[in-house]
């Protein structure tokens, strides 16, 4: 695991990646996680918002192929 040190750059708090870690995407949503962990991971379009993937995809899916499931009267 390598560590950083937090800068200040134009009074923004800055936190460098190391070398090591490879920083392909642009843009990084942020979150503060439990135990003062700050997360970033790549911000990636939604699929569910793409019209192309919507189109292609729109009756993968059919009633017909999800499992009907029921409780047994002496299942628990």
């Amino acid at each position: 695991m390598k560590s950083i040190k937090k800068q200040i750059l134009n009074g923004e708090t800055i936190l460098p990646i190391p070398r090591e870690i490879e920083a392909s995407v642009d843009y990084y949503d942020v979150y503060s996680g439990r135990n003062e962990a700050i997360v970033y991971l790549p911000r990636i379009p939604n699929p569910f918002n793409n019209a192309e993937f919507i189109k292609n995809h729109q009756h993968a899916l059919l009633q017909d192929d999800l499992l009907n499931a029921y409780l047994r009267h002496d299942g628990f």
